[in-house]
């Protein structure tokens, strides 16, 4: 398979691309140059790379603190880049409004939501998962030909809800550490009161699946590191090493991928999405460049 094209841009090229209302605000960094950012971690910084190397980019993410990589490869950096700014600047507007800040960063709004939004589904115990599963492949089958992907995307949903409810609540945030529930438990739901919402949506032949949790559990860095340890390793070792914290299904979900969104409202909510072309093998897709937009905020105690 022949690499992804490198694509003559300069950083001075990408930053028109930007719009002007993050002008000033958010700097791009050509990583593929240095590693060495010119800028604090806490900046607002946007790195742009040709590399497909996940094991490197992750590593930017662990060890440098960056939060934002856009691909000069990618047919969208355009709006990915503007969606990376959003995610800088304004992050709860992705918290609230996710499908919107991919698909549209420039008009993320509840109306855009809405619009955008064409499967949602509110969810609160294991035992609605199948059935969930189920609506989502009706659903896929309006727009997508390929079995693989369908395949792909119901992977992805099945291991965004089931962290949404083995996972989610039960995480301690201040100590780093969770009471673990067997997943093949059916009775396993979230906290009274609570739900989740599992959604979809098209647009210009891209599809995002995403999950909102009411939580904010989710701790980045350990999943950050837990994908990293899976590209390094091997799935097939992780595998033998047992299922307890092994991150085969964040990987799973990351590797499918061509863009992967989280966003993390600390105690308050925590949003993951993955972006898939629709006309994109499923080969093609888990080898090509990713995207990759985190950030993690202060959401105060529930």
């Amino acid at each position: 398979m022949s690499a992804a094209p490198v694509i003559n841009y300069s950083v001075e090229d990408l930053t028109k691309l930007l719009d002007q209302k993050w002008q000033g605000q958010v700097e791009l960094y050509d990583i593929d140059a240095s590693t060495v950012l010119m800028s604090s971690p806490n900046k607002a910084v946007i790195g742009v790379s040709n590399s497909s190397d996940p094991t490197r980019l992750l590593n930017l993410a662990i060890d440098k603190g960056l939060s934002q990589i856009c691909q000069f490869s990618n047919l969208q950096i355009e709006r990915e880049m503007n969606t990376s700014a959003s995610m800088l600047i304004s992050p709860k507007e992705f918290i609230k409004y996710p499908v919107s800040t991919i698909l549209n960063p420039l008009h993320a709004s509840q109306k855009e939501e809405k619009k955008l939004i064409t499967w949602n589904i509110q969810f609160s115990k294991a035992s609605e998962k199948s059935q969930t599963l189920h609506q989502l492949d009706e659903f896929l089958r309006q727009h997508i030909k390929a079995e693989t992907l369908i395949s792909d995307i119901k992977v992805i949903a099945d291991e965004l809800f089931t962290n949404a409810i083995y996972n989610a609540p039960y995480i301690n945030t201040r100590e780093g550490s969770q009471v673990l529930i067997d997943r093949t438990d059916l009775s396993a739901q979230m906290h009274p009161g609570d739900f989740g919402h599992i959604f979809a949506a098209v647009k210009d032949n891209n599809l995002v699946i995403g999950c909102k949790d009411p939580y904010g559990s989710l701790l980045l860095t350990k999943l950050l590191k837990r994908i990293l340890k899976c590209y390094r390793n091997g799935v097939a070792s992780m595998m033998k090493m047992g299922t307890g914290g092994a991150g085969i299904g964040s990987y799973m979900v990351y590797n499918s991928s061509a863009s992967y969104y989280v966003g993390v409202q600390k105690n308050q909510a925590t949003v993951v999405c993955c972006s898939l072309p629709i006309n994109m093998s499923s080969r093609r897709r888990e080898s090509i460049a990713k995207n990759m937009h985190f950030f993690e905020i202060d959401g105060g105690q529930k």
